[in-house]
């Protein structure tokens, strides 16, 4: 039985340093951080990895340094949802704004500028409106994903008296209809 284990002494490179300095130890290499900055394109995907040519470790015999590599991990969003390149958004709309229709203002991913979406009159919950451009753009660089805005209509848990009050002739106007 025949065990190879590397020498303690010269770490596998046949040659023993006499004197060796005290910030390497005799290895050649001093272990130091630095910062580097990586240019995110737009559009990356969780889970792509970007390659940072000569960033890499050294090597101890002189080489030139190998390359970084950079794992990208997307943080959630509190409201947009990503798919690809398409953004998803979810709205909350009252029955009013439902039954009656109405103009509404969503964010996009251009901060600070919101998107129009006309809510015709009688949308049910989680109809969905297309937005052409306003998604994630494409990491080839040409053209860009579509928002999705999914509408959810909101029915109030609790009314005042007033709101009872409406609410109740209305419901005596449907069932007159329905007569």
């Amino acid at each position: 039985m025949i065990n190879e284990i590397t020498c303690r002494n010269c770490q596998g490179y046949r040659e023993i340093v006499d004197h060796p300095c005290p910030e390497c130890k005799g290895r050649g290499l001093v272990e130091k951080s630095k910062k580097i900055t990586v240019k995110v394109p737009a559009g990356i995907n969780d889970g792509q990895r970007l390659r940072v040519a000569g960033e890499g470790e050294p090597d101890p015999r002189g080489a030139p340094p190998g390359d970084l590599y950079v794992d990208i991990q997307l943080k959630k969003h509190k409201f947009f949802h990503r798919e690809r390149n398409e953004l998803i958004y979810e709205e909350r709309i009252n029955f009013a704004q439902a039954a009656l229709g109405d103009t509404i203002l969503v964010p996009t991913l251009v901060k600070g500028e919101k998107a129009k979406v006309k809510i015709p009159p009688g949308t049910q919950s989680d109809t969905i409106f297309r937005l052409r451009g306003k998604g994630f753009p494409n990491l080839q660089g040409f053209g860009k994903g579509d928002m999705h805005v999914i509408i959810r209509v909101v029915t109030p848990m609790k009314l005042s008296n007033k709101e009872k009050e409406l609410f109740g002739k209305l419901q005596e106007l449907w069932n007159d209809s329905k007569k």
